[in-house]
C-alpha cells in the first residue's frame, strides 16, 4: 500500500481492549498570573505536596521544606516568591536547605537545584556546579560544600557573606545566617566570614572538637563532640541554658531563637519567644530532626510526623499531610476552587478561610463566578455560597436533575439532564433570561453579563450583554464540542481540535495563535484565553498584565485548565497512559521519488473519533525504494491524559505523510526536498526480518505490546493467526491533508 503525499492516505489500526487500563497518578495544581489576593497560593495539602515518610526538614524565614523518602520535596508556608514550589519533576533529592525566601535541594548526582526569590542571585546555581555534598541557605545567599572539602558561595555579598576565605579547605559542614557564613573543618574547628556587627563571625578562641554548626540572624552555634553547645554573637540568644548536655543536633532561628535536640529525643529551646517559637509543645518526644525559621520551629518525629509551632502568619505551621487528588479546578475573580476525588471542595484566595460550607461533600462539579461559588452534588442538586448582591447564590426552589453549572460575574446557570437551562441572579443585561424554547443543550458557560449554551447539534446559542460582540457567534459555526466565556469574549472548541474566538479583542484575547490544533479543552479569563492540547501542554494568549499568559516553563502533563480575570490554573498529573513510539518502516513507491524528504505523523484515537495523542517526525531523509533497506522511523506520542480505557474501547492508530516540512512550514532541505511530483511512500509495517511494533504501557509496568503480523503492504485485510488478546483490523480512507 502507498500513501499519497498530496492526498494523504490514512491507515487505521484498531485495538479492542479486553481490560481497563488506568493509572491514577498524583495530581498537582499549578497557578500563574496575578497573586494580589493570594489566588495563586495553592494550599500545600492539595497537590503533590504531601509529606510521606519524611527524612529531613528545613525552615526558612516563613516557609518550610520536607524531604520525602522517595527523593521528592514538599514546601509549605509563605509562598510569595514561590519558595514552597519545587520545580516540576524534581526527584532524586538527598538534602534540602531553606534560605530567607529561597530554597535549595541537593540531588544524589551531586548537583544543586534552587528556586524562590532570586533578586540577589541566591537561586542562580553556578553553571557546572557538581560534586556537592552539603548545602546551606542564608538570608539571600547560598553555600555549597564540595566533596573535595572546598566551599562555593553565591548570592548577596554586601557584607562579604558570599566571599569564601581564600585557601579554605578540609571543610565538612556549612551554615548560613542572615549576613554571615560558617564552615566546620575536619579538625573540629570553625571558620566564619561576613557581617560581624554583633560578633556572629567572631569564633570563640580555642573552640575545638565541634561536630555541627548553625547560623541565625546575628548569632552562631556550635555543637561539640561532648554534647554541649557553644553560642556567640547576638544578644540573649547566645545564652545557652545552664547544664544543657546530651545534645545531638542544633538549629538557629533567624529571629533569635535556638533549638537543641537531645539524644533522648526531646527538644530544648531558648532565645526570642514573641511568637511562641521557643515554647516547645508539651509532651513532644521521639524527635529525630529539628529546624528553626524566622519565628517558628519544626520537629520531625521518629514516626514520620512533623510538629510545628510559633508564628503561623504564612501558614508555616500548617504541615501538609493530605493528598487531595484534585479532579477539577475553577478560577474566581480573586479566589480559586479545587474539587477533590473524595467529593470535597477546597478554596483559597480572598475570603476563603472557612468559605466552603461546612459538611459539603459528594460534589461532582464546581464553578466560580467573580466572587461566588457553585457546587453540583451527585444527587443533581446545587449548592451556592459567597458574595450575594443580586441573587446569584439564591438557587431556585426545587432545582434538581442538574448535570452542569456555570458562574458569571453576578449570575448563575444550571444545565438539567433534560437539556434545558435554568438561570438566576443579576439580569440587567438579560443574562439570566434563557431564550424561550432552548433545548438539547449539552454544555454551558457564563462570564461578565452574558451566557453561552452548546447544543447537541454542535451549534452555539448566546444571550445577555453584547456590547463587545461576545454574542455575535460567527456565521456557520458548527461542530463545536466545548465553549468558554470571558468577560467580553467567547471561545469555541471544534471537534477537529481547532479554536474559534469572537468578541472583544482589546488585548488580543480573540487572536487565536496561528496553527493552533490538537486542542482538547479551553478556558477564558477576563481578557485572556487558554487552550489545553492533547500532548498535555498549555497555550495562552491575550492580556498579560499580571503574567496570566506566561505559562510556567516546563508545564506539561496537564489534564485540566481554568482561567478568570487575572490569573490561570492547571491541574497536572492524573490518569496517564504512557505510549511507546509508533514504529514503521518506510520506502519509496517510485524511483522518481529518490531523495525526497518526507514527514510522518501518527494519531491515536479512542473509538475512532476522540483524538487522544499525536506525534510527528519531520524531514525524514535517506529513504530508498529498496524494500530490504526500508527506513525505520519512530514517531513519539505525547502522553494520553485523563482517559479511562474500559473493556470494549478501541485504540485506532492513523498514519499520515506529506512532503517534508520544517516546523516553520518551509520545505526541508536536501536533495529532492522540493519535489512537488513525488507520488508517495510505502509503509512496511511488517516484513520477514522487520516486525513492526506499536506498544502502549501504563507506567510503571507494561500494559501490553502490540505486534502486527501484516503482509509487506497494508492493502489487504487484517492479519490472521495472531495469538495476542487483541482483535486487530485494518481500514483505510482518503483524507485531505
Amino acid at each position: 500500500m502507498f500513501i499519497n503525499a498530496g492526498l494523504r492516505r490514512c491507515v487505521f489500526v484498531a485495538l479492542v481492549l479486553l481490560g481497563a487500563t488506568t493509572l491514577n497518578a498524583q495530581t498537582v495544581v499549578v497557578a500563574w498570573g496575578s497573586d494580589a489576593f493570594g489566588q495563586l497560593d495553592v494550599p500545600a495539602g492539595l497537590n503533590g505536596m504531601r509529606v510521606t515518610d519524611p527524612r529531613a526538614i528545613a525552615a526558612g524565614w516563613g516557609h518550610n521544606l520536607a524531604l520525602n523518602a522517595d527523593g521528592t520535596v514538599v514546601g509549605w508556608g509563605e509562598h510569595g516568591a514561590r519558595q514552597t514550589s519545587p520545580p516540576p519533576g524534581l526527584t532524586g533529592v538527598q538534602a534540602i536547605a531553606a534560605g530567607g525566601w529561597h530554597s535549595l535541594a541537593l540531588k544524589t548526582d551531586g548537583t544543586v537545584v534552587a528556586w524562590g526569590r532570586n533578586d540577589y542571585g541566591q537561586a542562580s546555581v553556578p553553571a557546572g556546579l557538581t560534586g556537592v555534598q552539603a548545602i546551606a541557605g542564608g538570608g539571600a545567599h547560598s553555600l555549597a560544600l564540595k566533596t573535595d572539602g572546598t566551599v562555593l558561595a553565591w548570592g548577596w555579598n554586601d557584607y562579604g557573606q558570599a566571599s569564601v576565605p581564600a585557601g579554605l579547605i578540609n571543610v565538612q559542614g556549612v551554615a548560613a545566617g542572615l549576613y554571615h557564613s560558617l564552615a566546620l573543618k575536619t579538625d573540629g574547628t570553625v571558620v566564619a566570614w561576613g557581617s560581624n556587627e554583633s560578633g556572629q563571625a567572631r569564633v570563640p578562641a580555642g573552640l575545638t572538637n565541634v561536630q555541627a554548626i548553625a547560623a541565625g540572624w546575628y548569632h552562631s552555634l556550635a555543637l561539640r563532640t561532648d554534647g554541649t553547645v557553644v553560642a556567640w554573637g547576638g544578644n540573649s540568644e547566645w545564652y545557652v541554658p545552664a547544664g544543657l548536655s546530651g545534645v545531638r543536633s542544633i538549629a538557629a532561628g533567624y529571629g533569635g531563637h535556638n533549638l537543641a535536640l537531645k539524644t533522648d529525643g526531646t527538644v530544648v529551646a531558648w532565645g526570642s519567644n514573641e511568637s511562641g517559637q521557643a515554647t516547645v509543645p508539651a509532651g513532644l518526644a521521639n524527635v529525630q530532626a529539628i529546624a528553626a525559621g524566622l519565628s517558628h520551629s519544626l520537629a520531625l518525629k521518629a514516626d514520620g510526623t512533623i510538629v510545628a509551632w510559633g508564628n503561623n502568619g504564612g501558614g508555616q505551621t500548617d504541615v501538609p499531610t493530605e493528598l487531595a487528588n484534585v479532579r477539577s479546578i475553577a478560577a474566581g475573580g480573586v479566589y480559586d476552587l479545587a474539587l477533590k476525588s473524595d467529593g470535597r471542595v477546597v478554596a483559597w484566595g480572598v475570603g476563603t478561610d472557612g468559605y466552603v460550607p461546612a459538611g459539603l461533600t459528594r460534589v461532582q462539579a464546581i464553578a466560580a463566578g467573580y466572587s461566588h461559588s457553585l457546587a453540583l452534588k451527585t444527587d443533581g442538586t446545587v449548592v451556592a455560597w459567597g458574595w450575594e448582591c443580586c441573587g446569584q447564590t439564591d438557587i431556585p426552589a426545587g432545582l434538581t436533575n442538574v448535570q452542569g453549572i456555570a458562574g458569571g460575574y453576578v449570575h448563575s446557570l444550571a444545565l438539567k439532564t433534560d437539556g434545558t437551562v435554568v438561570a438566576w441572579g443579576s439580569n440587567e443585561s438579560g443574562q439570566a433570561t434563557v431564550p424561550a424554547g432552548l433545548a438539547n443543550v449539552q454544555a454551558i458557560a457564563a462570564a461578565g453579563s452574558y451566557s453561552l449554551a452548546l447544543k447537541t447539534d454542535g451549534t452555539v446559542v448566546a444571550w445577555g450583554s453584547n456590547y463587545s460582540g461576545q454574542m455575535d457567534i460567527p456565521a456557520g459555526l458548527t461542530n463545536v464540542q466545548a465553549v468558554a466565556a470571558g468577560w467580553d469574549h467567547s471561545l469555541a472548541l471544534k471537534t477537529d481540535g481547532t479554536v474559534v474566538a469572537w468578541g472583544s479583542n482589546s488585548n488580543g484575547q480573540t487572536d487565536v495563535p496561528a496553527g493552533l490544533t490538537n486542542v482538547r479543552a479551553i478556558a477564558a479569563g477576563g481578557w485572556h484565553s487558554l487552550a489545553l492540547k492533547t500532548d498535555g501542554t498549555v497555550v495562552a494568549w491575550g492580556y498579560n498584565g499580571g503574567g496570566e499568559t506566561d505559562v510556567p516553563a516546563g508545564l506539561a502533563n496537564v489534564q485540566a485548565i481554568a482561567a478568570n480575570w487575572y490569573h490561570s490554573l492547571a491541574v497536572t498529573g492524573g490518569p496517564v497512559l504512557s505510549l511507546a513510539p509508533a514504529r514503521v518502516w518506510v520506502g519509496l513507491k517510485n524511483s522518481d521519488d529518490q531523495g525526497t524528504v518526507f514527514d510522518l505523523r501518527v494519531e491515536l484515537y479512542k473509538n475512532r473519533s476522540t483524538l487522544l495523542s499525536a506525534g510527528e517526525t519531520l524531514c525524514i531523509a535517506g529513504i530508498t525504494r529498496n524494500a530490504n533497506l526500508a527506513k525505520q522511523v519512530d514517531v513519539a506520542f505525547g502522553p494520553v491524559l485523563e482517559e479511562t480505557l474500559a473493556p470494549g474501547d478501541q485504540l485506532s492508530l492513523k498514519v499520515l505523510t506529506r512532503i517534508g516540512t520544517n516546523p516553520n512550514g518551509t520545505k526541508c532541505s536536501g536533495a529532492g526536498g522540493s519535489h512537488s511530483n513525488a507520488v508517495g511512500l510505502r509503509l512496511y509495517f511488517d516484513s520477514a526480518n522487520r516486525p513492526s511494533r506499536f506498544g502502549a504501557q501504563v507506567s510503571p509496568r507494561p500494559m501490553s505490546d502490540f505486534f502486527f503480523h501484516f503482509p509487506d503492504f497494508l492493502d489487504t485485510i487484517a492479519p490472521t493467526g495472531s495469538t495476542l488478546r487483541y482483535k486487530v483490523f485494518v481500514a483505510s480512507q482518503d483524507v485531505r491533508f
